[in-house]
C-alpha cells in the first residue's frame, strides 16, 4: 500500500476547522477513518496551519526552498 500524497491528504482535509494545529489535523483524520495519516499529520513541525495549501506544503513542498 502506498503512502497517501499532498493532493489526497489536502482532500482528506477538507472542511476542517482552520487555524487548526497539528493535532486537531491528526484528529479529523481519524474521525474520517483515515489511520494512515494520523501520525504523519500530528508530527507536523508548526504550532498552527491556516490554510490546507500550508499542510500540503509541508508534507510535499512544491516550491523550492531558498
Amino acid at each position: 500500500m502506498t503512502a497517501p500524497n499532498r493532493a489526497y491528504i489536502e482532500a482528506l482535509l477538507e472542511g476542517v476547522p482552520l487555524p487548526a494545529r497539528p493535532r486537531d489535523l491528526a484528529e479529523y483524520a481519524r474521525r474520517e477513518g483515515e489511520p494512515r495519516v494520523v501520525a504523519l499529520l500530528g508530527s507536523l513541525s508548526k504550532d498552527r496551519y491556516g490554510s490546507i495549501d500550508e499542510v500540503g506544503e509541508e508534507i510535499e513542498a512544491v516550491q523550492p526552498e531558498r
